[in-house]
């Protein structure tokens, strides 16, 4: 396995904003207070399945952006932290969207003190950290792939396959070089 000497600031980004969406589950989502009788807090695994697929995928995210750092992620590996932060990201602007109604709706049954906890920010700020870290990595993945295209312009076809690169050129430049050679 091919170790990474100098990672893309996407894998630090992915690994940043993954940890911050699973610290923002942890964090109360909710805090609501009736005057006098007592405070209840709920965060993002209180509220069920989706609180915890935003922290599974966030904790996959993290996992790949570790491993980003060290060493390259290589084929459609490079894909995994993008599904796992759209996933997370979704998920956690649906949960927000359902906290608010239920914020407004305590209000509404007298609660006085109902309001939004810092939880749903941390979560939905990491998840967009998350994945702009994770496009960033599919986009260097893509342009190294492109680049090794390129550099194997001037090799021949048979030194292109024997290094594992794709042949100058596509399948229409080998088509006619072939005519050519016949």
């Amino acid at each position: 396995m091919p170790t990474n000497p100098r990672p893309a600031i996407g894998a630090w980004l992915v690994l940043g904003g993954a940890s911050a969406t699973a610290i923002g589950c942890l964090l109360p989502w909710v805090v609501a207070t009736i005057p006098f009788v007592e405070t209840v807090r709920a965060n993002g695994l209180d509220s069920g399945l989706r609180g915890w697929l935003v922290m599974v995928s966030a904790c996959l995210a993290a996992a790949l952006g570790a491993w980003s750092t060290r060493f390259e992620l290589r084929g459609r590996c490079t894909v995994f932290p993008l599904v796992a932060g759209v996933v997370a990201l979704v998920s956690s602007g649906i949960e927000a969207v359902v906290v608010l109604d239920g914020v407004a709706e305590l209000r509404g049954q007298g609660v006085t003190a109902a309001r939004l906890g810092p939880g749903v920010l941390v979560a939905n700020l990491g998840a967009l950290v998350l994945v702009a870290g994770a496009t960033q990595l599919v986009l260097v993945r893509r342009r190294a792939t492109s680049d090794e295209g390129t550099a194997a312009a001037g090799y021949s076809r048979a030194a292109c396959v024997g290094a594992g690169l794709r042949p100058p050129g596509g399948a229409n430049r080998l088509a006619v070089e072939r005519r050519g050679d016949e």
